[in-house]
């Protein structure tokens, strides 16, 4: 049997010394409804602390499942009080201003189609850079396009 990129994932993970919850994990965090309802619907979901450039870089190389997954990184320049629950939230949806301005950016990509850093302040120098990196790597097209987004604020 041929391992799936999840597998050797979760397997490359349990080797490093990095911190990660599977879905299962994460499951059992939750109550025990939340639990079943989530085992019948498998996202590949899994929840990694301490993640670096290299990291990604890595499993963007390694890994071939993003080009059918939506990966999700969340990166701060600062420990998180509760990371899980922060990755989770970008997992439901629930992100705003105040929740970047707390947390620092979001990086995801659609599938094979594109790479998207979502922040309330970025400088794209250090991304930039990433992305020409894994462009390279990957053999794949690069194409930088900058949009800037008023969003919240205003006094009310």
């Amino acid at each position: 049997m041929v391992e799936s990129s999840y597998e050797a994932c979760v397997r490359e993970l349990q080797e490093s010394v990095k911190i990660f919850l599977t879905e299962h994990h994460i499951a059992s965090r939750k109550n025990r409804l939340w639990g079943i309802i989530k085992s019948r619907s498998k996202s590949g979901r899994i929840l990694v602390s301490d993640v670096h450039w290299e990291d990604l870089s890595h499993w963007f190389r390694t890994f071939d499942d993003w080009t059918m997954v939506c990966y999700m990184f969340l990166i701060s320049e600062r420990p998180l009080e509760d990371w899980v629950r922060d990755l989770l939230t970008i997992w439901g949806g629930g992100v705003d201003v105040q929740f970047l301005e707390r947390t620092g950016r979001i990086l995801l990509n659609h599938f094979e189609h594109g790479i998207e850093i979502i922040g309330s302040k970025i400088s794209t120098g250090s991304f930039e850079g990433v992305a020409r990196s894994i462009s390279q790597q990957l053999d794949l097209p690069l194409q930088i396009r900058e949009n800037s987004l008023e969003m919240g604020g205003g006094s009310g």
